[in-house]
């Protein structure tokens, strides 16, 4: 591999092909690594020259911010994110199609982060996060709560139309008892903390747990991938086992089934067997963290 097929590229995300050009315009202004495109499909894909996050943070999420505000883009995980420049069309068109289905679910979606700082000795944040995620619980698609300096941060997953009710909570929350708190809010930016997908290589060990978890048989083809997977979906639906049941058993299903399929449409044959999935591990990909009815399970509710 040449030096310049071996450098690396940190993945952005990726959005609506049609968006390419305007996405393109916007992510590449101002200070900061160049970006590039990459079309596959209904995606476009855009990645930023060197391991961007760690030398560029302030720069890009200032990028992604006037990119969440002009289409649907769906961001990749920035702790996993970089890949070899030269891997990265084949990484692109290999999960295409898995990629445009969680982009067209969950493209839309916003992230948005809320940091409450005590003004004053005896101030608690806690408690003012207590009360914005009170505010927030029945619009929110998913809530984090980080440690920020002297402060906390509440960190909202919302639908694209949420920021006025983020606007309104953080307003409650600054004239609460007595203007105690400075609350600023950040966004809106791609739901950078529930990125849709991540970079990385396949292990022999999970296809083989992922095979068998879906019951696929030694032939398997995509029918029958869909087909196991809804059924399992189904089967492990939260909401069939009342309120104390977990969505981790079907968590980790979506993954399994994310695995399988994305490498399967990268192996490009109508038919496929175990193996032929294993001998694609160890090629980076770009692996979709949840899959339909899983990526649902995710909003269901908010977590810490």
């Amino acid at each position: 591999m040449s030096a310049e097929a071996g450098a690396p590229l940190t993945v952005l995300g990726v959005a609506p092909v049609a968006a390419t050009a305007r996405l393109a315009t916007l992510l590449g202004a101002g200070e900061g690594p160049a970006v590039m495109a990459c079309r596959a499909g209904a995606i476009a894909a855009f990645a930023a020259r060197g391991d961007a996050w760690r030398q560029h943070r302030a720069a890009l999420k200032a990028r992604l911010m006037r990119a969440a505000s002009a289409a649907p883009f769906l961001p990749a995980d920035p702790r996993h994110a970089v890949c070899a420049a030269g891997e990265w069309p084949r990484i692109v068109s290999a999960s295409a199609g898995p990629l445009a289905e969680a982009l067209a679910r969950d493209g839309f979606d916003q992230q948005w982060e809320i940091t409450v700082t005590p003004r004053r000795d005896g101030a608690s944040a806690a408690e003012a996060m207590t009360g914005l995620r009170a505010a927030l619980a029945d619009s929110a698609l998913g809530l984090r709560v980080r440690s920020r300096g002297p402060g906390l941060s509440l960190v909202v997953l919302m639908p694209r139309e949420g920021g006025y009710d983020v606007a309104r909570a953080a307003a409650a929350a600054s004239k609460g008892r007595g203007r105690a708190h400075e609350v600023s809010v950040e966004g809106p930016l791609p739901p950078l903390a529930f990125a849709g997908f991540r970079i990385a290589c396949a292990e022999i060990e999970d296809v083989a747990r992922a095979w068998a978890m879906l019951a696929l048989r030694d032939i398997s083809d995509p029918a029958e991938l869909a087909r196991r997977w809804r059924g399992l979906a189904f089967a492990l639906d939260p909401a069939r086992g009342g309120r104390r049941a977990s969505s981790r058993p079907l968590r980790e299903a979506g993954r399994a089934y994310g695995l399988l399929r994305t490498l399967s449409e990268g192996l490009g044959q109508e038919r496929f067997a175990r193996d032929d999935l294993m001998a694609l591990c160890g090629a980076p990909l770009a692996l979709p963290q949840d899959t339909s009815i899983a990526g649902h399970a995710r909003h269901a509710g908010p977590h810490a």
